[in-house]
């Protein structure tokens, strides 16, 4: 589904466009971060930024009473990518009670896409609760928090948050410095077939578990289906520039429109005073040939392998274009499908033509059709306890007890 642009759209991404050619420019000239801050702090407008913006994934579980623990696996080409697990200190004496659960990010992710969609904390009697923009308990329960990762692991799921090669938290080479172009030569055909299986492994090797549960965000689904960075050099800092331009009520509804205009983000449904937030976690890293990847899916739609060009297709491939990987042998009835119905990077209709080639029935066919719900929302949703992660927490329920695999 193409999203057609009005004139106003592209006069707004025009003067977007500008405002960041001015802050890039002068990273030449000044210490940039601080500078920044001091003017802008003296702008009508100005509030302090949110106490998530500036925390890692690290600080990000620490901030809500629970723990962490840092993994790390090398590839065969030499990427080290990190895992991050939540601990939960009051069921970490039995943290592999149920099954591990993976959670995936999408492009320009990182795991803490999934710890951010609101402020909350573990209280000391175990229960986890998020409060919303008017300090109420989330959806009026402590049992239907909105930030998957916490919700999670405060139901003693054993939460794993991975990071692909590419994303700031998966940055390591045995070889090779992110400064070389070399380093970026990858697209999602590396995650599929590398990363994501010696994740797998190594989860199940750790945890002593036979199966585990996999739950993927956008790119994150494709995932499991089977020439220089497109990052900046200083990311941190043009994150933090950007979080603490949009921490600004005169601004913020231009940063709301410019994510409108991208991915699909409405008020109605996602906390504009959490958008620092989210801006300061997107982007976080991924090469160019995965962005290239991304558009070649979507003008296809089909889900192939990275279009190299003839010659080279030739010599990969030994065919004219990339192979499709063939969704037909997932073999698996324990397969739900997350989506919504005004998700304009997923339309329903290319999940039509995906759900025609599986062979096997899915556990769950979930639609979810509430306006103003769209592809940030999955994560990012004011309403996603309700929508979302309560039928999440369901479905994995049907797997503590047995020994089914689920995905």
């Amino acid at each position: 589904m193409i999203k057609i642009l009005t004139a106003n759209k592209i006069n707004i991404l025009t003067i977007w466009l500008m405002i960041c050619s001015i802050i890039f420019y002068s990273t030449t000239k000044y210490p940039l971060q601080e500078t920044f801050k001091t003017v802008y702090s003296r702008i009508p407008g100005w509030i302090e930024p949110d106490d998530d913006v500036g925390r890692d994934i690290f600080d990000l579980i620490e901030s809500r009473g629970f723990e962490y623990e840092s993994h790390f696996v090398e590839t065969i080409d030499g990427y080290v990518l990190q895992l991050v697990r939540i601990v939960n200190p009051f069921t970490k004496h039995n943290q592999t009670r149920y099954r591990p659960v993976i959670l995936a990010h999408g492009f320009e992710c990182t795991g803490s896409a999934f710890l951010i969609n609101n402020p909350g904390h573990l209280n000391s009697d175990g229960t986890y609760l998020e409060w919303d923009e008017n300090d109420n308990l989330i959806n009026g329960s402590e049992k239907i928090t909105n930030t998957l990762g916490f919700t999670l692991s405060s139901h003693g799921h054993d939460v794993w948050l991975v990071n692909f090669r590419g994303a700031v938290y998966s940055l390591n080479h045995t070889k090779l410095d992110i400064n070389d172009p070399e380093f970026w030569r990858f697209s999602m055909d590396e995650m599929i077939h590398i990363d994501l299986p010696l994740m797998i492994d190594y989860i199940l090797a750790a945890t002593k578990s036979d199966t585990l549960a996999y739950i993927g965000y956008s790119q994150g689904n494709i995932l499991i289906l089977s020439t220089g960075p497109f990052v900046f050099s200083d990311m941190k800092t043009i994150r933090s520039i950007m979080a603490t331009f949009c921490s600004n009520h005169m601004m913020r509804y231009l940063c709301y429109l410019i994510c409108d205009i991208s991915a699909g983000y409405k008020p109605s449904d996602i906390r504009l005073d959490r958008l620092p937030v989210y801006i300061y976690n997107i982007p976080s890293g991924a090469s160019s040939d995965n962005f290239f990847h991304l558009l070649q899916i979507l003008n296809t739609g089909s889900v192939s392998h990275y279009d190299h060009g003839l010659e080279k297709n030739l010599l990969l491939y030994n065919q004219s274009e990339p192979p499709v990987y063939n969704v037909s042998r997932i073999n698996s009835t324990h397969l739900a499908l997350f989506q919504a119905s005004y998700d304009i990077i997923d339309a329903i209709e290319s999940n039509i033509k995906l759900k025609q080639q599986l062979t096997k029935s899915l556990l769950e066919d979930y639609i979810i059709d509430r306006p103003g719900f769209g592809h940030m929302s999955f994560i990012w949703s004011k309403h996603a306890g309700i929508l979302m992660n309560e039928k999440i927490l369901h479905l994995l329920s049907l797997y503590n007890n047995n020994d089914n695999q689920t995905y």
